[in-house]
């Protein structure tokens, strides 16, 4: 997966790192985190960042912030004829014909983005 090797030292990066990962590995439409029948655990986009291991919800404010940069990924890239409202993470997860693919994509932006942030904090 494409970041494997990156060693981040932010709570936010690791997040997002973590919630691409749990993506990747199942996806869901409709829920914060469900049991498939593999026994393995699917997590929508908040879900990944949101919940502990075993599906709880969690917060902190890394949290938040990871949360607040994949909202400024999807707000970016949703059609400007979208009402802003509706330009949140459930509703982008949640969209009929969403792919895990978009999902993902929007997760590999906020990285990108969170990397030129944690570049900003060391120097």
């Amino acid at each position: 997966m494409p970041f494997d090797s990156a060693n981040y030292g932010s709570e936010e990066m690791q997040l997002l790192l973590r919630g691409r990962h749990r993506i990747e590995n199942g996806w869901v439409q409709g829920k914060l985190v469900a049991e498939r029948g593999d026994g393995v655990l699917h997590f929508c986009m908040l879900g990944s960042i949101q919940c502990a291991d075993d599906g709880t919800q969690v917060n902190s404010p890394a949290i938040t912030k990871a949360l607040r940069l994949l909202t400024d990924v999807i707000r970016k890239l949703c059609n400007t004829k979208v009402v802003l409202a509706n330009r949140t993470i459930p509703n982008y997860n949640d969209a009929p014909g969403r792919t895990k693919d978009e999902v993902l994509h929007v997760f590999d932006t906020a990285i990108k983005m969170q990397i030129v942030d944690d570049l900003h904090r060391v120097v």
